[in-house]
């Protein structure tokens, strides 16, 4: 079977990134797969952690070097999605795959155009109103609202198949849509071992961005301090909010407890020296940072945004699920796990146990059987 996975870039190598080529390469395994991941960001630095069998093409638009801003960029974009559907066109009528997928990026408003016998994918990594949720201002929501109308209830419906990472998702937004179907993240990191959950240390990692909110939870961790001075914080990412949560830091008094590890190239690592994980997000898709989590044994004490918590989260036991912007009983819920190495162990064996589905080969098979689906339909 000829897949293509359609994407912005590999270079960041950010969650989404690093998703694509994890996916491409498990794809890549399957006896009878033929891979391509086209790209358009004139970068191959990354192209090394794709598997040899991957196909990769870069058909080099250059969205990213758009360095005008509003309304001239509008004009440049037009010109550049002509190119690159032009370029998408033809390359796909040279491959004649059999599914054609879209990650979300600036692609997605062109593969329902082009022309084929394949089948399409659209999937969506976030909850569906993203766009509205990351809004800072009233021109911001304005936009975001016409975007989110026009992807829904145009776009979208164009392809054949909806993906959604979370049951909450499609039943607040996809309920009545018969073809969206739910497909998580799978857990990308290989956890030899579980944390013993010994060490004095909360985790969080993300992008340091305003959608991770790690801003609350640093207030939150003046709570834990107050009652335990003795543990830490390690925030593990890197972002425009680095300046801010550093002043934050330092105007809590929590120099001593709060630290901003930078980015980590070994994530199992940094769980293995933790014991509690903490997702403090104000919106995601699926985390897949809580994933990781439970796959290392931690348990979770998570903010009940959306979408994601609610799903791989059961409340009371593998983690705790907090009301959104209830500081005061997530520091508590942090602290019930601090003063109780056996319910910390308890939870934390529970969510390695719920981890397992998640394993790559369960989310990889539920690929597939959409992509077998959809080319004998």
């Amino acid at each position: 079977m000829k897949i293509v996975l359609c994407y912005n870039t590999i270079r960041q190598l950010g969650g989404m990134e690093a998703l694509l080529v994890f996916r491409a390469n498990e794809l890549s395994k399957i006896p009878g797969n033929e891979i391509w991941v086209v790209v358009t960001e004139r970068t191959d630095s990354h192209r090394q952690l794709l598997l040899p069998e991957v196909n990769y093409v870069d058909l080099g638009i250059g969205y990213f070097d758009l360095q005008s801003r509003f309304p001239m960029n509008l004009f440049s974009l037009a010109i550049l999605q002509r190119k690159h559907k032009r370029l998408l066109a033809a390359l796909l009528k040279q491959i004649q795959p059999d599914i054609v997928v879209s990650i979300g990026g600036f692609e997605h408003a062109l593969i329902p155009f082009i022309k084929g016998k394949w089948a399409s994918v659209r999937e969506i990594d976030f909850t569906s109103d993203y766009r509205r949720r990351m809004a800072r201002n009233g021109k911001e929501m304005f936009a975001a609202i016409c975007g989110e109308w026009l992807d829904n209830h145009y776009y979208i419906r164009k392809y054949d198949k909806l993906v959604l990472l979370t049951e909450e998702d499609r039943e607040t937004y996809w309920r009545n849509y018969s073809r969206a179907c739910v497909i998580p993240f799978p857990v990308r990191i290989v956890c030899d071992k579980p944390s013993a959950l010994r060490e004095k240390r909360v985790i969080a990692l993300g992008r340091l961005f305003r959608q991770k909110n790690f801003i609350s939870l640093i207030r939150i961790f003046r709570i834990v301090a107050d009652r335990h001075p003795d543990w830490e914080l390690y925030i593990y990412g890197e972002g425009e909010e680095r300046k801010n949560l550093q002043n934050e830091i330092t105007r809590l008094e929590l120099d001593n407890n709060v630290f901003l590890k930078g980015r980590t190239d070994n994530v199992a690592e940094a769980l293995q020296g933790a014991s509690i994980f903490a997702l403090s997000s104000i919106f995601e898709g699926l985390p897949n940072v809580v994933i990781e989590a439970m796959s290392c044994g931690l348990p979770v004490v998570s903010f009940k945004c959306p979408t994601g918590p609610k799903d791989m989260l059961t409340d009371g036991y593998d983690g705790f699920l907090i009301d959104n912007g209830n500081e005061k009983e997530f520091a508590e819920r942090i602290c019930d796990l601090i003063e109780s190495e056996s319910l910390r162990k308890e939870m934390g064996a529970n969510a390695l146990v719920a981890s397992k589905r998640y394993s790559p080969d369960v989310v990889i098979d539920q690929w597939m059987t959409l992509f077998r689906n959809l080319v004998n339909s």
